[in-house]
C-alpha cells in the first residue's frame, strides 16, 4: 500500500497544478507487530517528500464499523479542511493524470457529488486471475459504456478509485445501522450502493466515468480467495432488499440495490433451472400403448424429446457468448490492441482459451454463489475480511474441503447421465463439478512464463505496462528494502 502511495504522490507531484494533494493513511490494523511495520514505511515515505504535510497516518485503536467507521472517523476530524476525497483501497493504484481528470470533472461539475472511474484489473499471476483480468480489459469497456448510457446522473458507487465532495458526502451519506429480527444493531456491509443513492437523494448527481485511463486494482489470484470475497459480497448485497423501499431513493438507485441483489439470487435460479430441466423435462414420456392394432408388429417405445433442450441450451450460452463476441469484436478494432498483441491469431486464441476456462469454472461459481446466497439470507456468513491477494494457491485437503459440495453434486448427475436418469446435454456441467478439486488447484498455475502466448490471456496492461504500474512495483521493492534495513539495523542494536 505504500509503495502504490509513493507512486500516486510522485506522478502528482511531477505536474505542476492549481490542486493540492494531501495523502491520508487510515488504519485499522490491530497487530502491534505490523503497526511498527508501517509506522516504519510511513517515516520512509515522509522522508521522500520535501513537504512534511503531504502525508499523514491515523490507526483507530478500535475498529468500530470497519470502513464504514473508517471514512466517518476521518470526515469528522479532517475532512472539514478538503473539498473533496479521493477513496482508494490497499490494492487501489491511480496514475496523477487520473486522479487529476477527476479532479476537473468535479471542479467542473457543482451539481455532482461523486464521480467513478472505471478499475482496470492489474497484477494477474495465475490462471484463474488472468480470467478475470482479461474479461475486465476487454469485455469490461462495453459494460461499462452500457452502464454509463443507462444511469447517466443516478450512477452507482463501488467503494474506491472515485471523487467524493466531502461537504455533500458528510451533509448526505451517513449511514443509519439495520436492525435484524430481535433488535440487534447490524453494519451496513455492502456501503457503497447505498451511499450513492443517499447522494443522489439529497439532489447529488452520481457520475461514471467509463473512459478514463489510470484507475487500476487488484484481483483475488486464486477460485477459492474469489469464492471467498463473493461470499462477503453476498451478505451485504442481500440488505440491499431491505433497503428497496427506503424513502426517498431514485428509481435507479433502487435499481441499483436489485441489482446487487439480483446478481447472488439469479445463481440458485439458474441452478434450479437446470437441475428440472435435465431430469424433469426430459423424462421419457409413455405412451398409452406401446402396440397399435394397425401396426402390431411395430411397437411405440418412449423417446426423448431433445429438440426443445437444444433450443433452450443454445439460448443460455447465447446470452453468455454474445456480449463477450461483441466485447472481443469492438476492442480488437482499437489500434492500441493491435499495437500491443501485433498478431490477431494471438488475441483470438486468448478469447476462445478464456471462453473455454469461463464455462468450465461457471458451474463451480453457481454453486459456490447458491451457498453464499443461502447463508446469507438465513443472515450467517464467513468474517468480513481483508481480502487475501496472494497466489500461493491451498493445500488438496484445504480444497478437497471447500469444494466437497460441488463434487458429491457432480458425482451425482454423472451417475444420473449414466443410467439415463438425466440428459445428456448436462454432462460437461456435471463433469466440471465432479473436476472442482483439481480445477480448484489449477486456479492458482501461474502462467506467465507459459511459452503459447495465447495461453497467457495477456492484456496490452501486461504487453505494454502503464507507467504508474512500473513506477508502483519499484516504490514497493525499495520501501520494503528500506524497512528491512531499518529493521536489521535496530536489531543489531539491540544486540
Amino acid at each position: 500500500m505504500f509503495g502504490n502511495a509513493a507512486a500516486m504522490l510522485k506522478d502528482l507531484d511531477d505536474k505542476t497544478g492549481l490542486d493540492k494533494f494531501t495523502l491520508f493513511v487510515l488504519s485499522d490494523t490491530q497487530d502491534p507487530a505490523i503497526a511498527a511495520q508501517e509506522e516504519q514505511a510511513l517515516a520512509i515515505l515522509r522522508a521522500s517528500f520535501s513537504s512534511k504535510d503531504i502525508v499523514f497516518y491515523r490507526r483507530r485503536v478500535r475498529n468500530t464499523d470497519k470502513k464504514v467507521g473508517n471514512i466517518t472517523d476521518w470526515i469528522e476530524n479532517w475532512g472539514g479542511a478538503y473539498d473533496a476525497m479521493v477513496v482508494l483501497d490497499a490494492d487501489s493504484l491511480m496514475s496523477g493524470a487520473a486522479i487529476r481528470q477527476l479532479t476537473q470533472a468535479l471542479a467542473d461539475d457543482p451539481d455532482a457529488g461523486l464521480i467513478q472511474s472505471r478499475p482496470v484489473l492489474i497484477g494477474a499471476q495465475t490462471l484463474f486471475s488472468r480470467v478475470n483480468q482479461f474479461s475486465n480489459f476487454v469485455y469490461g469497456g462495453v459494460i461499462a459504456e452500457g452502464l454509463n448510457a443507462w444511469s447517466q446522473d443516478e450512477g452507482n458507487y463501488w467503494g474506491h478509485n472515485a471523487i467524493i465532495r466531502t461537504r455533500a458526502f458528510a451533509q448526505s451519506a451517513r449511514l443509519p445501522h439495520l436492525r435484524n429480527a430481535v433488535g440487534a444493531k447490524r453494519l451496513v456491509l455492502s456501503h457503497d450502493f447505498v451511499e450513492a443513492g443517499m447522494l443522489r437523494r439529497a439532489g447529488w448527481s452520481v457520475r461514471f466515468l467509463p473512459r478514463l485511463d489510470g484507475s487500476f486494482e487488484e484481483t483475488p489470484q486464486t477460485l477459492i480467495d474469489y469464492t471467498l470475497r463473493d461470499r462477503r459480497w453476498c451478505l451485504g448485497n442481500m440488505q440491499h432488499l431491505l433497503l428497496l423501499a427506503a424513502r426517498g431513493f431514485h428509481v435507479i438507485s433502487r435499481f441499483h440495490l436489485l441489482q446487487g441483489a439480483l446478481a447472488f439470487l439469479m445463481c440458485p435460479a439458474w441452478l434450479a433451472v437446470l437441475v428440472f430441466w435435465s431430469f424433469l423435462g426430459l423424462s421419457p414420456v409413455a405412451p398409452k400403448a406401446y402396440f397399435s392394432p394397425d401396426a402390431p408388429l411395430a411397437p411405440v417405445w418412449p423417446e426423448q424429446e431433445m429438440s426443445a433442450a437444444l433450443v433452450y441450451l443454445l439460448f443460455v450460452y447465447g446470452m453468455l457468448v454474445f456480449p463477450k463476441i461483441l466485447g472481443a469484436i469492438i476492442f480488437s478494432l482499437r489500434a492500441d490492441t493491435r499495437a500491443a498483441y501485433r498478431s490477431r491469431t494471438t488475441f483470438l486464441g486468448s478469447v476462445l482459451f478464456e471462453f473455454f476456462l469461463s464455462v468450465l469454472y461457471a458451474p463451480i461459481t453457481m454453486v459456490q454463489t447458491t451457498i453464499a446466497t443461502v447463508y446469507a439470507v438465513l443472515g450467517k456468513s464467513a468474517a468480513w475480511s481483508p481480502q487475501n491477494r496472494g497466489s500461493g494457491g491451498y493445500t488438496w485437503k484445504q480444497t478437497f474441503r471447500f469444494h466437497w459440495v460441488e463434487t458429491v453434486c457432480g458425482f451425482i448427475v454423472c451417475t444420473a447421465v449414466f443410467y439415463g436418469h438425466a440428459s445428456v446435454l448436462i454432462l460437461p456441467l456435471a463433469i466440471s463439478l465432479l473436476g472442482a478439486v483439481p480445477l480448484s488447484r489449477l486456479s492458482a498455475m501461474h502462467v506467465e512464463k507459459l511459452s503459447l502466448r495465447a495461453l497467457r490471456m495477456d492484456t496490452p496492461h501486461t504487453l505494454i505496462e502503464p507507467i504508474i504500474v512500473s513506477r508502483a512495483r519499484a516504490e514497493r521493492a525499495w520501501i520494503k528494502s528500506a524497512v528491512m534495513a531499518t529493521a536489521q539495523a535496530e536489531g543489531i542494536a539491540a544486540e
